[in-house]
């Protein structure tokens, strides 16, 4: 086959794809210690501030089907990392959000670590830089899926 010079492996979407998946091996890699899985871990993150999100809602940003989901908030109301209660407008809807006295530490020390793994080797005005470029691909993204 004649060679393009098309390197697959240099495009940006590769490489963000690639750095995603590592990155989310490496805090899966540390979740056991909290009993959670990936899964649970990023229910969690969105539902951190959330006074009582439907469980719709939260299926939609996962972007999973709404009975797939009912078995992870099961686990994690089981566990007691997450409260659900019924709406007090409509008992069919669930509103989710975490307990009031939830312990964010070992969850921001897991993170912190993995982000040092992350950006090690990196100066910080290079980590400050790699942050700056990813912030503005991100703003791209979501105005192209506007």
């Amino acid at each position: 086959m004649k060679s393009s010079g098309f390197e697959p492996d240099q495009l940006l979407v590769s490489l963000v794809t690639k750095i995603s998946r590592l990155s989310m091996q490496l805090v899966e890699k540390e979740l056991g210690a909290l009993n959670l899985t990936m899964q649970e871990f990023r229910i969690m993150g969105l539902l951190l501030g959330e006074e009582g999100m439907p469980q719709v809602e939260l299926a939609r940003k996962l972007a999973v089907r709404p009975p797939t989901l009912t078995v992870a908030i099961n686990r994690l109301v089981a566990k007691g990392y997450v409260k659900r209660v019924p709406s007090p407008h409509d008992r069919r809807v669930n509103l989710l959000s975490l307990p009031d006295d939830f312990d964010l530490a070992p969850s921001i020390a897991l993170l912190q670590q993995a982000e040092k793994t992350l950006v090690k080797g990196l100066s910080s005005t290079e980590v400050m830089q790699l942050a700056n470029g990813l912030g503005k691909v991100v703003v791209n993204l979501e105005i192209a899926l506007q």
